[in-house]
């Protein structure tokens, strides 16, 4: 998994591009927390995410939930049809809605 991160001003944005499995959360998760840590607002791009399993969605819920606790503002933008798929057989597409902004969930 690679990700790229661009900061702007107070928000961070995240590129994901690889696999969110559990072979690949351990790996991610340090990254994650930390820029939740370091910035008001954090991104995450998961358009390059090329494949996602329940390890991979039980990170990015439990970075949402630590945002929330926080008071930091995280959104998930420009999901690919494979992450919204899964967000969407999850039921999680209101939990992952952010300022009105849910994501683009697209049919199998």
């Amino acid at each position: 998994m690679d990700i790229r991160e661009k900061i702007e001003g107070s928000t961070c944005r995240l590129e994901f591009e690889g696999d969110l499995t559990v072979y690949e959360v351990a790996e991610v998760k340090p990254t994650l927390i930390e820029a939740l840590k370091k910035h008001d607002a954090v991104e995450c791009c998961l358009d390059g995410v090329g494949e996602i399993d329940t390890a991979g969605m039980q990170l990015l819920i439990m970075a949402r939930l630590e945002a929330t606790t926080e008071g930091k503002r995280l959104c998930f933008g420009e999901l690919n049809p494979v992450v919204a798929e899964i967000v969407d057989l999850f039921g999680l597409a209101g939990f992952f809605e952010e300022s009105g902004n849910a994501p683009q969930l697209q049919s199998a």
